[in-house]
């Protein structure tokens, strides 16, 4: 089973992005600006469109986005000095990362539309069926399927690496290396979450929002611009982490005794 120090990994890449916060902002800006104008068109010019649809006329900025948050990850792992052929080698995993990012920000976007649909069926007076035994066993295995397949949403990951994705789904393919990714993930989400929820009051305060009444354009403008730019902290510091975890394991670093 691939196991690695997912608390280390996750500090290494909190102090790899603020040691390196100049350089990262200097790179992240062009695609940042992208992201949010590429956001606040759809959002203000194209509202009537599902997410999914809104989702497919962003993807140049979601690959924009991948290329530069897979390049810093892969110069964070990967030691400085290499030639031109190495050079050249990862340009080319950094761009096959790239889409596999965007692919897997789209199947995120389909998941959430679907959910979302759902929930309008549901706050418009469809009743849901009342759970029976089957039905709550059928939920464990999802649940159970949902968590084995965690490893999948960072399949771009060991890309932009240089490792193929055969051989880092027969490394982490036991069940149990879900939840180190998973741990990886959850120390990057809990903060920058709490921090998504101070922006907002915030944000409440600055742009009063009255109970029933839908949300002002001032305010979703705002808050979109506040979370795209915390969704790139995040993805950038969780692939970070998982870079160096998924590199400790698949080059053996994560096995050699510490002294």
């Amino acid at each position: 089973m691939a196991r690695f120090d997912f608390v280390e990994s996750t500090a290494r890449a909190y102090q790899y992005s603020w040691a390196n916060r100049h350089e990262i902002l200097a790179l992240a800006a062009p695609a940042l600006t992208f992201k949010i104008l590429s956001l606040l068109i759809a959002l203000n010019f194209l509202s009537d469109l599902s997410i999914l649809r809104q989702n497919l006329l962003i993807i140049p900025a979601y690959y924009f986005e991948g290329w530069v948050i897979i390049g810093i990850m892969a110069r964070a792992v990967w030691p400085v000095g290499r030639s031109a052929e190495e050079e050249a080698g990862m340009r080319q995993y950094i761009q096959a990362g790239a889409i596999a990012y965007v692919l897997i920000k789209l199947m995120l976007s389909f998941i959430m539309g679907m959910t979302l649909a759902e929930q309008m069926n549901l706050d418009a007076g469809e009743q849901s069926p009342a759970p029976s035994g089957a039905m709550l066993l059928l939920l464990l295995a999802i649940i159970g399927f949902l968590i084995w397949s965690f490893r999948f949403l960072w399949l771009y990951v060991p890309l932009g690496l240089g490792y193929s994705a055969q051989s880092f789904l027969l490394v982490f393919k036991g069940f149990q290396s879900s939840f180190y990714m998973m741990g990886v993930w959850l120390l990057t989400l809990m903060p920058i979450g709490l921090i998504l929820l101070m922006f907002s009051g915030v944000l409440n305060i600055i742009f009063p929002q009255t109970e029933g009444v839908p949300l002002t354009t001032p305010y979703i403008n705002m808050l979109s611009i506040v979370q795209a730019f915390l969704d790139f902290v995040m993805s950038l510091v969780a692939s970070l982490g998982m870079a160096f975890g998924i590199h400790s394991v698949m080059s053996g670093e994560s096995r050699k005794p510490r002294r």
